[in-house]
């Protein structure tokens, strides 16, 4: 049996194939995301500050949504190759892996969130969406929509594919997951759980991402893990309070960080580390038995 590290994935032939491209440089591939980041905040920031807008779900639009149009702008114009080449290519099939990531993104929140309430104490309950949060609440959620899917289009999409034809896969895996990470470390509260906690979902997304042969999936998982957290559950996302309101209110008994997350939210809790776990071993083997049929 073929390695489950090769290049003979869809996702890595989608760059291969492209003729024309001038794919960057290892440096330039390991700063465009961050620096993509960092001026979609600029962007943002002055944005908001000439429009009067004190509003952190639009604020999440505008940053996360300029990185991904810069990201855009590089691959056409600089690296001379297709955007669907980044996992986005369209049709009936991208709405569907779409739909049923965003599925399993809101049933593996729920499920570790119901663990916690039950092994670490406390409770969930019935919040409700009054009539004037309805406008708010689907604004969040076009955040989450937008900003799940420029994490994954910059690092799944662009680092992943582009690292491994470069340096092969298991670096690039490595690499990408361990950046990923990275990015989170400015966060409030975030621990060593939760930093290991999100190389882990690097880890599962990439398994994903490769077992579909897109990034349409992992970018509906991403954004409706987050939406459930903040706006279903009422709990942090990644140590972040963003507001728009939410259905349910969980609240978890203090003292109990290793089972909750503490500050950093459910993300830094070791129930999730085994639900992470778990998830990639699934995902990985799913990759095995696909080597396998295809031989």
């Amino acid at each position: 049996m073929k390695n489950v590290f090769n290049l003979e994935y869809e996702l890595f032939r989608n760059v291969e194939r492209e003729k024309n491209k001038k794919l960057s440089s290892v440096v330039l591939i390991l700063l465009i995301p961050i620096l993509c980041f960092i001026i979609g905040g600029s962007v943002s920031g002055v944005a908001m500050q000439l429009l009067k807008i004190n509003d952190r779900s639009i604020g999440l639009i505008i940053s996360t949504g300029t990185a991904i149009i810069l990201l855009f702008m590089l691959v056409k114009f600089k690296e001379r190759r297709n955007v669907s080449s980044l996992g986005l290519r369209l049709g009936k099939e991208a709405f569907e892996n779409y739909m049923r990531g965003f599925g399993l993104g809101l049933l593996m929140f729920t499920g570790a969130i119901l663990v916690v309430v039950i092994l670490a104490g406390g409770e969930i309950k019935f919040e409700g969406i009054r009539f004037s949060q309805i406008l708010p609440f689907g604004v969040m959620l076009l955040g989450w929509i937008v900003q799940g899917a420029s994490e994954e289009i910059l690092i799944r999409g662009y680092m992943l594919p582009a690292l491994a034809l470069k340096k092969g896969v298991k670096l690039a895996v490595t690499v990408s997951s361990l950046y990923f990470a990275a990015l989170h470390l400015g966060n409030q509260g975030i621990s060593f759980i939760g930093f290991t906690n999100i190389v882990l979902v690097g880890i599962f997304t990439t398994f994903y991402a490769l077992g579909e042969g897109s990034i349409w999936g992992v970018c509906g998982w991403h954004s409706a893990w987050n939406f459930a957290q903040g706006n279903i559950f009422g709990s942090l996302v990644s140590g972040m309070q963003l507001g728009g309101g939410s259905l349910f209110a969980a609240q978890l008994l203090p003292g109990k960080d290793l089972l909750t997350g503490g500050s950093f939210g459910i993300e830094a809790s070791s129930i999730v580390t085994v639900i992470f776990a778990i998830a990639i071993a699934i995902s990985y083997m799913k990759l095995v038995r696909r080597i396998r049929e295809n031989l």
